[in-house]
């Protein structure tokens, strides 16, 4: 039990926020704003520039 609850509270409300969010054209700030900007200007998709922009901020951080 407690690991649906985990499940449901960690990952899907979020998903399902964020999906809400992005079918609407809105942002929640963050890596987000970073992934709209790629869709507006270049024809990636904004789940493929949340997961550019989120590998570009954790290798930067890596090496710093």
């Amino acid at each position: 039990m407690n690991l649906c609850l985990s499940l449901f509270f960690a990952i899907l409300l979020p998903a399902l926020g964020s999906a809400i969010l992005f079918n609407i054209g809105a942002s929640s700030g963050g890596t987000d704003v970073i992934a709209m900007v790629l869709k507006k200007y270049t024809s990636v998709d904004i789940g493929r520039g949340l997961m550019i922009s989120d590998v570009l901020f954790t290798l930067s951080a890596f090496f710093a």
